[in-house]
C-alpha cells in the first residue's frame, strides 16, 4: 500500500507542477503577442513626428519689396517718404523674425516629439525582447519539470506493472487451487488426504483389533479437512488494488485475443489538472529581423501562432513485455515530447 500512495502522490505532484508551469508559459506567450502589438503601435507613432522633423528642418521666407518715391520740390530731404518706407521695412523685419522664430520652434518641437517617439519605440522593443526571453526561460523550466514528471509517472508505472504481475500470479494460483491436476489443487489434496488418512486409520484399527468391521470402515472414512482449509484473502487483494475509499484504483487489464492490453494510469487531481497541456511550438523561437530594422513586426508572429491544447490525460502501460513494454516511458529523456 505504501509504495502506491507514495509513488502516486509524487506522480500527482509532478504532474500538477507541469500543468501549472504550462499555464504560466501560455500566459507569457500571450504577453509576447501583447508586447509585439504595443511595439507596432510605438513604431507607427514615430512616423508623423519624425517626418515632421524632416519637413521642418528647412524653410524659405520671402518679404515684399519697397519703393521710395521722393519729390524734392515738396520735401527737400525726402524725410517724410523715407520715414514711411523705414516704418514698413521695420514692420516687415519684425514679421520675418517672428516667422523664423515660429518655424524654428516648430522644428524643435518636432525634434523633441521624434526623439520621444523613438525612445518609446526602443523601450517597447526591449519589452518585446524581454517577453520573448521570459517565454523561453519558462519553456525550458517547464521542459525540466516535464522530465521529472515523466520519470515519476514511469516509476509508478513500473510499480503498477509489478503489482499487476503479482495479481496475475495470484490469479493463476487461485485458478490452480480451484482446479485439478496441480500440486496446489485443493480437491486433489483433499482426495489425497482422505485416502491417506482413511488407510492409515484402517491399518491402525487392524493392528489394534486384528480384524476390520463395517463400523470401523465408516468411522475411518470421516476425515477432518480443516488442515487443508485455505484463506485466499480475495477481499484483501481486491481491496489493495481497488480500495473503495481511494482516489486511485489500480486496474490490471488483461490482453485480448490479439495480445493487446495495458494498464491505464491517470495522474493529477480534479478535472483542471488531470490533463496534458501540449504545444505546437518549435524551439528555439525564430528571431524577427524587423526588430533590428526598427520596423513593424509582421503579425501574426511565430509566438502568436503557438497553440496550447489541454486534453484528458491518461498513461498506458503495456501488459505484454514482449510488445515494447512501457511505451509511454520511451520518451522520458526526450523533453521535447509530451505524453498523450
Amino acid at each position: 500500500m505504501f509504495w502506491r500512495e507514495e509513488s502516486k502522490a509524487k506522480a500527482d505532484k509532478d504532474h500538477q507542477l507541469v500543468h501549472t508551469c504550462r499555464k504560466e508559459e501560455e500566459k507569457l506567450k500571450n504577453d509576447v503577442g501583447v508586447k509585439q502589438g504595443l511595439y507596432n503601435e510605438a513604431t507607427r507613432a514615430t512616423r508623423e513626428p519624425c517626418q515632421r522633423e524632416i519637413t521642418t528642418s528647412t524653410f524659405t521666407l520671402s518679404t515684399q519689396s519697397y519703393t521710395l518715391d521722393c519729390d524734392l520740390s515738396e520735401d527737400a530731404k525726402c524725410a517724410s517718404n523715407q520715414a514711411d518706407v523705414d516704418k514698413q521695412i521695420d514692420g516687415s523685419v519684425t514679421t520675418l523674425a517672428g516667422q523664423v522664430s515660429h518655424n524654428v520652434q516648430a522644428h524643435e518641437n518636432a525634434t523633441t516629439d521624434c526623439k520621444n517617439a523613438n525612445a518609446t519605440q526602443k523601450a517597447s522593443r526591449n519589452e518585446v525582447l524581454s517577453s520573448r526571453s521570459n517565454l523561453t526561460s519558462k519553456h525550458n523550466t517547464c521542459q525540466e519539470k516535464q522530465r521529472y514528471r515523466h520519470e515519476a509517472v514511469c516509476s509508478f508505472g513500473q510499480k503498477l506493472q509489478d503489482a499487476c504481475a503479482a495479481k496475475s500470479s495470484y490469479n493463476t494460483f487461485v485458478a490452480k487451487v480451484g482446479g485439478t491436476g496441480f500440486p496446489e489443487s485443493l480437491s486433489d489434496r483433499e482426495a489425497e488426504l482422505q485416502t491417506t488418512e482413511m488407510v492409515r486409520c484402517l491399518l491402525q484399527y487392524f493392528v489394534d483389533n486384528g480384524n476390520l468391521t463395517d463400523t470401523a470402515v465408516q468411522s475411518c472414512g470421516v476425515v477432518d479437512m480443516t488442515p487443508l482449509t485455505m484463506n485466499l484473502q480475495e477481499s484483501d487483494v481486491e481491496g489493495y488494488l481497488e480500495p473503495s475509499t481511494s482516489e486511485f484504483q489500480i486496474t490490471c487489464a488483461i490482453p485480448d485475443s490479439t495480445g493487446a492490453g495495458h494498464e491505464q494510469l491517470s495522474v493529477g487531481k480534479g478535472t483542471s489538472v488531470g490533463k496534458n497541456i501540449t504545444s505546437n511550438a518549435t524551439w528555439p523561437l525564430p528571431y524577427d529581423l524587423n526588430l533590428d530594422k526598427i520596423e513593424e513586426l509582421t503579425l501574426p508572429t511565430h509566438e502568436q501562432t503557438i497553440v496550447y491544447v489541454e486534453s484528458t490525460q491518461t498513461e498506458e502501460f503495456v501488459v505484454d513485455e514482449s510488445d515494447d513494454p512501457f511505451k509511454v516511458c520511451s520518451t522520458v529523456d526526450d523533453t521535447s515530447k509530451q505524453i498523450d
